[in-house]
């Protein structure tokens, strides 16, 4: 039976702010009021019948969360555990929320003031992967590394730093146009533009992405196909066993599944990957082809 969460989130800090911060924060409050309405008014909602890992039935009241006018509900399959958000966006109004919505303040545009902050995160996110990588037994110079969902692109900067090939691709114009400015091979897209691609990858990273994809089956068919025979996935989503005091940032209209890493390997091995190592950040490796009986560390090189 799948555990309630995401339930008694309290509000936060009691620490004294600045006029300018307090009106900062109440135009940030105005803004996702307006957003939260538009989204429940203007925009079309479907429930989950089906879970999207097991096709399960069962789907029970797990958690919910209110973010301005909207409330979100989860719901947790009673089979293989995962949380589905639902009701949640259609597919055509997910792409449209996409477009105008999400990471609204990106339409400030491509300044350095904005860009660059986000850039160095990567960047240390990046020497976070690479140590997990490491661990493992990935060497990673020489690699050709491609990252769905690149944002910016401070990840491929730490991994070009290290002698890697580096490309991605995110849905993002603005932040492909700052990862480009700064000498990435980035395009806007997302991994479509890896089928038929004859440049196959060793190193295929997704950085809290496959929370966000509508047919994870279909998506993990194409990144399958774009690895090299000896190639490494990479796969960082938010996990339920370690969401306790991230409850808030979790749940999100985004995130339309939430994994614990027995879920995410499921999913994964049905999808024609073998599952090398994982823990529940969730951070978990992957190789191509089902799983063996070697060592995991047989399986990365």
């Amino acid at each position: 039976m799948a555990q309630r969460w995401g339930e008694g989130e309290a509000a936060c800090s009691s620490r004294p702010r600045s006029s300018g911060a307090l009106l900062r924060a109440a135009k940030l409050r105005v803004e996702n009021l307006a957003q939260s309405l538009r989204l429940r008014t203007t925009y079309t909602w479907q429930e989950v019948k089906r879970c999207p890992l097991c096709a399960g039935t069962v789907l029970l009241p797990s958690a919910s969360y209110r973010q301005g006018l909207l409330g979100l509900r989860f719901q947790a399959c009673q089979e293989c555990g995962l949380v589905v958000q639902s009701p949640r966006l259609t597919s055509g109004s997910l792409a449209r929320y996409y477009r105008r919505e999400y990471r609204a303040s990106l339409k400030r545009g491509v300044d350095a003031a904005h860009c660059e902050p986000l850039f160095q995160r990567g960047i240390r996110r990046g020497t976070y992967i690479a140590g997990f990588l490491e661990e493992h037994g990935v060497t990673l110079s020489g690699k050709q590394v491609y990252e769905v969902g690149c944002a910016y692109g401070g990840i491929l900067a730490y991994f070009q730093s290290r002698g890697c090939r580096v490309r991605g691709c995110d849905v993002s114009a603005v932040a492909v146009a700052y990862g480009r400015s700064r000498g990435l091979d980035l395009a806007v897209g997302s991994v479509e533009l890896l089928q038929g691609s004859r440049q196959q990858v060793d190193l295929l990273i997704l950085s809290h992405v496959l929370e966000h994809i509508e047919e994870p089956h279909a998506f993990l068919e194409t990144v399958r196909h774009a690895l090299a025979s000896a190639g490494v996935l990479y796969v960082e989503v938010p996990g339920l066993a370690a969401a306790k005091d991230r409850r808030r940032q979790f749940l999100q209209l985004g995130h339309l599944m939430h994994f614990r890493l027995d879920n995410l390997r499921r999913l994964l091995e049905s999808a024609g990957f073998s599952f090398v190592a994982g823990n529940e950040v969730v951070q978990a490796l992957f190789r191509v082809g089902r799983s063996s009986a070697g060592k995991p560390e047989d399986a990365v090189g």
